[in-house]
């Protein structure tokens, strides 16, 4: 069964956020992002994960545990300042 009403609040809330959503998202297009060259963009994202509530790991990738990984293709790049930020939603009670 389709609940209607949550579908109502959904389209709601995207309406109400999109222009915000839109400027992000252009904020973000406008940032370096290469390898090598991605932390303002990486930062971006983290500030943006933090004003919505998500907790926030860094990690800088390890080009040996990668090459471990099952479709892994070597990269011609440098990984020397290779980081990754993760925005993670740890809600205080789950709903199951």
């Amino acid at each position: 069964m389709i609940d209607t009403d949550l579908g109502t609040k959904i389209l709601h809330a995207v309406d109400a956020g999109f222009d915000e959503q839109i400027e992000f998202t252009r904020e973000l297009v406008r940032k370096p992002s290469t390898r090598g060259n991605e932390a303002t963009a990486q930062d971006l994202m983290a500030e943006g994960f933090g004003l919505h509530g998500f907790d926030i790991d860094r990690f800088k990738l390890d080009p040996e545990e990668l090459a471990r990984q099952p479709g892994f293709s070597p990269a011609a790049v440098s990984y020397e300042n290779a980081w990754s930020v993760v925005g993670s939603w740890r809600p205080a009670s789950p709903k199951g």
